[in-house]
């Protein structure tokens, strides 16, 4: 028995090593990190690169300036967004349009009336000004009324008129759109 016993001995102390060994490897696999993996930052999407950046004039008595800029429209390359900032507006609704020919052209037609001009719809929103005179205004523009190349090879300009509606008065400001 005693020698049965010095066997068992023997073989327990040459086995525990390897499982040991064994369970250090399991337990080291199953132990979670406590590592953390940096954050990733998300960019911020670039602004698109305006095709044209215009100053806004006064006419006439008016003292009406501003930018209007000329943004491209994702999946339409002839296609092509107005986005406009205006300061001493008076406060209220006014039509505004784009005309072909450029500012101080005498009865040059709409070719994109964003609000109604009595021979067409409007497309969008009049331009509202607060009590403090400054307003902004946005708009598509659909390449079946006016595309990028039309543009680009022609003379236009944006107008501001007296007030909304289709008896819209005069132009108080101007942009040309080259």
């Amino acid at each position: 028995m005693t020698r049965q016993l010095g066997i068992l001995l023997a073989a327990t102390l040459i086995a525990a090593p390897a499982c040991m060994s064994e369970r250090t490897d399991e337990a080291a696999d199953a132990a979670p990190t406590t590592e953390t993996a940096p954050p990733v930052a998300t960019p911020a999407p670039m602004p698109p690169t305006p095709l044209v950046t215009a100053a806004v004039q006064p006419e006439g008595t008016s003292t009406v300036a501003g930018e209007v800029q000329i943004l491209p429209v994702e999946g339409d390359a002839n296609a092509f967004r107005v986005s406009a900032h205006f300061t001493s507006v008076p406060a209220g609704e006014h039509a505004w349009h784009i005309h072909k020919g450029a500012c101080g052209t005498k009865d040059a037609p709409v070719v994109v009336p964003f609000t109604p001009d009595g021979k067409q719809p409007g497309i969008a929103s009049p331009v509202t000004a607060g009590a403090d005179g400054n307003a902004t205004a946005e708009a598509s523009v659909p390449s079946t009324m006016l595309s990028v190349e039309q543009l680009r090879t022609g003379d236009y300009s944006l107008h501001i008129h007296e007030k909304g509606g289709t008896d819209h008065g005069l132009s108080i400001a101007c942009a040309n759109l080259k």
